[in-house]
């Protein structure tokens, strides 16, 4: 397992599934292999109208809202990929240090500078309702 997705009533219940899925990978996996998990909370507000009314479809429906489909990719390649599998936002892997970047995507800076410019031109060429976000993350 590679990833749980935890959507939340509250911050509260948010943070003991949080507490559960991080026992329970303890257990199953060991200390140093868990998921990546990511959380999101969404207010009453937004959602108990509809669970009051007994619309448990449109309930479902605020809670999917928040999911977003994350894509870590080190290459053009893997972001052609990612907008073919409909990621809504995209992150490649940045490294501060030359050694780190040749040991983790076994690219230079250069090379990966270049990646990047070639997965912003294949954005910059989809239409805007299909375009993910695009990030960088700073390894060191």
């Amino acid at each position: 397992m590679r990833h749980i997705g935890v959507v939340a009533c509250s911050a509260e219940g948010a943070a003991l599934c949080f507490e559960t899925i991080c026992r329970l990978g303890l257990e199953l996996v060991g200390k140093n292999d868990h998921p990546r998990i990511t959380m999101d909370a969404i207010p009453l507000a937004r959602w108990m109208p509809a669970f009051d009314a007994g619309d448990h479809d449109e309930v479902g429906r605020i809670m999917v809202e928040s999911a977003t489909v994350l894509a870590l990719v080190p290459n053009l390649r893997g972001a052609e990929a990612a907008v073919e599998a409909g990621a809504h936002k995209i992150t490649i892997p940045l490294s501060a240090s030359e050694t780190h970047s040749l040991k983790n995507v076994r690219r230079t800076h250069a090379q990966m500078l270049e990646e990047t410019r070639g997965i912003v031109a294949l954005l910059r060429g989809l239409p805007k309702e299909r375009r993910p976000r695009f990030e960088g993350g700073l390894s060191t």
